[in-house]
């Protein structure tokens, strides 16, 4: 399974001879034996479990992993499980290279000079690269390094020089390439209406009017919300929120949508522990169209409603997002079908 919308990684996978190839919210045609989840997000954590058979396991592979949000026993019953991977260990290496190099397995890299290491990253980030991004750490001083481990341990200089390679290839790029996954916080499954309310500016004697209700299209459901807002009475907006009890992880940089709708401008409200007052909050603006498209709001793009609250709000001290139309008159009709944290 690949982020949702990725056909082109899709489509590599069955190329080198995936049976089945999907987006993460997608479930497996078949029931699994098993799911092994590399990507830092907790929430595919409950997702997986769904997708196994009777005792099937669920194997979280990542070094670490946002909080895994709450899911029903039923999902878990009939002896499935969930487990962890600690550190790899030398024997687990040395029995992999043979596995690695067996006949029928397919691999497809994109080599990059060590200096080139941002760039790798950021097309990797970015979807422009299709298998694996290889990092090739040759160089004068590099290779002074490799013989003269091999001196000192009578290991060849090119067994040195791979090792080399390998820890430089596992410190830069595999935590940066799991940082640039995205945190799914919702995909608005399993009951979304228990975690989303819908408000209007009728709490403070506004006449806008709407609603939020959970529809499905193509197997994946999302949030549609519509109604009318007017800015009579001071009022001018509706909203559908989500509390955020656990904030966003310490190191999110912004929020990422997956929307569509009515061709106007909408806005994602976020409020904090610093936003005592109940018309406190952050705010940044999106235009979205009639098709399905991403929507990336980095937090420093958020302005602050008043001078009492700080510039660019801080990730862990947010506790409630919201999709707003606001403002101005108009009617109102937007889709949501993900919301994350990057």
């Amino acid at each position: 399974m690949f982020r949702d919308g990725d056909d082109a990684a899709q489509e590599f996978a069955r190329a080198l001879g995936a049976v089945w190839a999907g987006g993460s919210s997608e479930p497996s045609p078949d029931p699994l034996d098993a799911a092994i989840i590399f990507a830092p997000v907790g929430a595919l954590v409950p997702m997986s479990v769904r997708t196994v058979r009777k005792g099937g396991r669920v194997i979280c592979g990542g070094i670490h992993m946002s909080d895994i949000p709450g899911f029903f026993y039923a999902d878990l019953w009939e002896e499935r499980s969930i487990m962890s991977v600690a550190n790899l260990t030398r024997q687990d290496g040395t029995e992999f290279f043979p596995l690695a190099g067996a006949p029928g397995v397919k691999t497809e890299t994109t080599p990059y000079p060590r200096e080139r290491a941002n760039e790798a990253l950021d097309d990797l980030r970015e979807g422009r690269l299709l298998g694996a991004a290889v990092l090739t750490a040759r160089g004068r001083r590099f290779d002074e390094i490799a013989y003269r481990r091999s001196a000192n341990t009578g290991r060849s200089p090119m067994r040195c020089l791979f090792r080399q390679s390998l820890i430089l290839l596992l410190m830069l790029v595999l935590p940066l390439a799991a940082a640039a996954q995205d945190v799914m916080i919702e995909n608005f499954e399993l009951q979304p209406e228990t975690r989303w309310r819908f408000f209007t500016d009728g709490v403070m004697g506004g006449v806008s009017s709407g609603q939020v209700a959970f529809l499905k299209e193509g197997g994946k459901t999302y949030a549609h919300m519509t109604g009318r807002v007017s800015t009579a009475n001071n009022g001018g907006f509706i909203q559908m929120r989500m509390e955020l009890p656990d904030g966003a992880p310490s190191d999110a940089t912004g929020v990422r949508l997956i929307v569509r709708g009515n061709d106007q401008r909408y806005f994602v409200h976020l409020r904090t522990s610093g936003t005592a007052l109940p018309w406190q909050f952050y705010q940044a603006g999106f235009e979205v169209t009639g098709n399905w498209g991403e929507v990336r709001l980095p937090f420093d793009a958020y302005s602050e409603s008043g001078h009492l609250l700080r510039a660019v709000p801080l990730a862990d001290s947010l506790k409630s997002i919201a999709v707003v139309a606001y403002g101005r008159d108009h009617e109102a009709e937007i889709d949501v079908r993900e919301v994350s944290f990057y």
